[in-house]
């Protein structure tokens, strides 16, 4: 497919003065001619002084899906980068696309067999998320650096840890100790199913006392990690906070 339009669109200099909705509205348009789809959602990382990160739809063109795929994918874009196919329950062809370490568009074919092919945006892909992170304040984008950097090292340090576990109490332990690192853990349990009973075993649990944590062991197949592992359907939670 041409990328004309996208490719003029990553080279004006005109551009950095402009804004982010303007960008992002006249990027989510281009990727869409660019492939050939009814629309496209441009999303991005937004990043607080606290370091929290969250993904923020800031342009879209054409019809708007009920429900991004991006909630599910997300991580997976921005740690292999490479374009993910779905397909929604209205019978949409998805496929997202990373922009860079920066966001993700969301590329929409309506009632299509065929979901759309991104792999040739690449380059002008992450070029595109380049320029919208231009827009953002020098504080924001200083602290996704510092969340990008923390999570290289965390990786780092992952692959040559899990080079020396053995048993999968270790590795319950290993995952807890990595998982803190990115954000605060009141309250969490790592679950394994045990090869021979086929029961979930409880591995490692925080904030929990002992009885807590057989009561855990005990009934998680009836709660949302056993219903993942034994039906292999998705559930949402609407509030974790409970």
């Amino acid at each position: 497919m041409p990328c004309t339009e996208l490719e003029a669109l990553v080279a004006d200099p005109r551009l950095a003065a402009a804004g982010l909705r303007e960008v992002a509205e006249r990027g989510a348009k281009a990727m869409a001619a660019a492939v050939a789809c009814d629309g496209c959602e441009v999303w991005i990382w937004r990043s607080s002084a606290e370091g929290d990160r969250t993904l923020e739809r800031v342009a879209s063109f054409g019809p708007q899906l009920a429900r991004s795929p991006l909630e599910s994918v997300a991580s997976d874009l921005a740690l292999v980068g490479a374009p993910i196919a779905v397909r929604t329950d209205d019978g949409h062809a998805v496929s997202c696309t990373a922009l860079g370490v920066h966001g993700a568009a969301v590329l929409v074919r309506r009632d299509s067999a065929a979901v759309p092919e991104t792999a040739h945006l690449g380059p002008l892909a992450a070029r595109f998320g380049e320029l919208l992170a231009a827009q953002l304040p020098r504080a924001e984008l200083e602290a996704s650096s510092r969340w990008l950097l923390t999570r290289s090292e965390l990786e780092r340090r992952a692959a040559t840890a899990l080079a020396g576990v053995r048993t999968v109490d270790e590795l319950g332990g290993l995952i807890e100790a990595l998982a803190e690192e990115l954000f605060p853990i009141e309250y969490s349990g790592i679950y394994f199913v045990d090869p021979g009973s086929g029961r979930l075993t409880l591995v490692y649990a925080k904030g929990l006392t002992e009885a807590e944590r057989r009561s855990a062991e005990r009934t998680a197949g009836q709660r949302h990690p056993g219903q993942v592992i034994r039906t292999g359907q998705p559930l949402d939670v609407e509030d974790t906070e409970a």
